[in-house]
């Protein structure tokens, strides 16, 4: 079972606070959960992401969206935080199949 691999970018600006994304490296088969954290909690805010595959500059082959990785929660596309949070997650299936593959790379 091979393992997928996460390069998440590193903390960006939008709206007036500062974010940060932590995460995890996981096997096929799970689930495995982003928590997005914010600086600016004064309001609500709804952030959009996406799911892609990456090759950790050319270090590995980039998953494929859809059959090896997957947005499970919220499965908009829409990380939603409430006026007052400081954080939100965002939850990822890697799929299993059974093909014999090395580890792969997603952000």
């Amino acid at each position: 079972i091979p393992n997928i691999a996460n390069s998440a970018p590193a903390p960006v600006t939008a709206g007036a606070g500062t974010y940060s994304i932590e995460g995890s490296a996981g096997n096929e088969g799970e689930n495995v959960t982003f928590t997005v954290t914010r600086t600016d909690t004064t309001s609500a805010e709804t952030l959009l992401f996406t799911i892609q595959g990456d090759t950790a500059n050319g270090q590995l082959p980039a998953a494929e969206l859809g059959t090896d990785v997957q947005a499970l929660s919220p499965a908009n596309g829409q990380v939603v935080f409430a006026a007052g949070a400081a954080t939100a997650t965002i939850t990822v299936r890697l799929a299993a199949d059974t093909t014999v593959e090395g580890l792969e790379g997603y952000k």
